[in-house]
């Protein structure tokens, strides 16, 4: 009797394993980047290449944008970048990676074009000048993004929200 309870518990205990493990995996899965920031995008941009990881968080205040969409809540925008330099000859990355974070409030989730001038902003006047400090003017096109992931659930005001990817910059010294 005691065999079969000790069975029973550690097999319910390997199904909530299972179970809990699973849906995490189907909340933050990699995705096709559909309209984020896919048409920002120049893969041939000439320039010195900084690559790394782009974090973007989202916490939602409560309200909704526009028509009351609940896919397009009003959120506070976190991101937190972290780059190095490639060498252009060898394409190795060079010296020690730099770590930027930032914020925007009240920005809508689906609008895009805010949220893409929130960061280019954020890297025109932080980024730039703390990597490249001998041009601190020096522009940048974004020249490729992959490995996107994300958890969007909108509707579930208690889920985390964010979206995670590689990003790599041409700087035009």
């Amino acid at each position: 009797m005691k065999t079969i309870k000790v069975t029973l518990i550690f097999l319910a205990l390997a199904v909530l394993i299972l179970f809990t493990s699973q849906s995490a995996l189907a909340d933050s899965e990699v995705a096709k980047l559909e309209g984020f920031l896919t048409p920002y995008v120049v893969k041939d941009a000439p320039g010195t290449k900084l690559s790394g990881t782009l974090t973007i968080y989202y916490e939602k205040t409560g309200s909704l944008c526009g028509n009351n969409d609940p896919f397009n809540p009003l959120t506070n925008m976190y991101f937190f970048m972290r780059l190095k330099k490639v060498d252009q000859v060898k394409l190795t990355k060079v010296d020690e990676p730099y770590g930027f974070s930032g914020a925007v409030q009240d920005i809508c989730y689906q609008s895009f074009d805010d949220q893409y001038a929130a960061l280019s902003n954020f890297i025109t006047k932080y980024v730039i000048p703390n990597v490249f400090f001998n041009k601190p003017k020096a522009t940048f096109k974004l020249k490729s993004v992959s490995n996107f992931a994300q958890d969007d659930q909108a509707v579930l005001w208690g889920s985390p929200f964010f979206a995670m990817m590689d990003i790599e910059l041409a700087v035009q010294e």
